[in-house]
């Protein structure tokens, strides 16, 4: 039975992290676009706060940075 749960919970834990921080979506971006200038404001998981998630994206690109998306709004 411990042993189950073992298996149950190194399951689930790496799931919900994956949830915890939603990756942008980058992929259909050209590289270094220009940028809407939408006040769609979100903080990334560096602590620094995006206008919108294009903005985010491109800082990923330039850094190689695995930048994700803490949250909606500002840091």
């Amino acid at each position: 039975m411990a042993m189950h749960l073992w298996l149950v919970t190194l399951t689930l834990v790496p799931l919900l992290a994956m949830d915890r921080f939603p990756q942008p979506i980058c992929e259909h971006m050209a590289e270094f676009p220009n940028c809407p200038r939408s006040p769609n404001l979100i903080c990334g998981t560096d602590g620094l706060t995006y206008e919108n998630e294009c903005h985010l994206c491109v800082t990923r690109m330039k850094t190689k940075k695995d930048i994700q998306i803490m949250k909606d709004g500002k840091c």
